[in-house]
């Protein structure tokens, strides 16, 4: 787990430092920012909290107007962990400023979480279709990089006729989506394909945090719904 301190020399601790670390684990379900105070700073606390604000570029992610986010301090550490769906606005990189006992530090992390665009690839397994759908971030085109959170797939099933020109709904298959998977895995019996030989197309809804605002997210760039790309599948009789 990557985790990234704010820049302090080498061997230079002073009285009155303040370190700041964040870990943002694309696996993970949030933020972790960890707070830690030099025992000169802890001889004058006048508060049990540090403030916080997150930045993505120039503009404030959380709290809402920069105001009341907080970290509770425990001894001369502090500890909080914070939900990507509560700050992330795309992927990139996001200042953490933590303001304690009059002292401001501040450590940047990248997030590469928020999804970019559709991974889905259907394979003929004979007497089934198993159609593997996921949603990727930016870096994409790797496994590792396929994210889920938990939440509804909807799948809808179009037959595209023998050349690719029809579309003519076949089905509308739901389901859950886990955040242990890095895709989802659906198995389609060839009697629900039941329009006739030709082309099928798969498109998927995603209904959970890491797609935008529950709304469709953007189609990987090999997809496409007016020719065959790799969400296409040609059956056979």
């Amino acid at each position: 787990m990557a985790l990234a301190l704010a820049a302090i020399a080498p061997g230079c601790v002073f009285p009155n430092d303040l370190i700041v670390g964040v870990s943002a684990p694309k696996q993970a379900s949030g933020m972790t920012v960890f707070v830690i105070g030099d025992k000169g700073l802890f001889h004058s606390l006048s508060s049990d909290a540090a403030e916080y604000v997150v930045y993505y570029g120039d503009k404030i992610a959380y709290p809402p107007g920069g105001k009341g986010g907080t970290i509770s301090m425990h001894g001369r550490s502090g500890e909080l962990f914070l939900p990507y769906d509560y700050f992330v606005l795309g992927n990139g990189e996001y200042d953490v400023v933590v303001r304690f006992a009059g002292i401001e530090q501040r450590s940047r992390v990248h997030v590469e979480k928020w999804v970019q665009y559709v991974y889905l690839h259907p394979f003929d397994k004979g007497s089934n279709v198993e159609v593997q759908v996921a949603l990727e971030s930016s870096a994409g085109g790797h496994p590792e990089d396929r994210i889920l959170a938990s939440g509804e797939l909807i799948l809808n099933i179009k037959y595209r006729g023998l050349d690719g020109t029809q579309s003519q709904n076949v089905a509308q298959i739901s389901v859950t989506t886990r955040n242990d998977q890095t895709a989802t895995t659906v198995e389609i019996a060839r009697s629900q394909l039941n329009a006739g030989p030709g082309y099928y197309s798969f498109e998927p809804l995603f209904h959970n945090q890491e797609a935008r605002d529950n709304l469709q997210v953007g189609p990987d760039p090999t997809m496409a719904n007016y020719q065959p790309p790799f969400n296409w599948i040609y059956l056979g009789p």
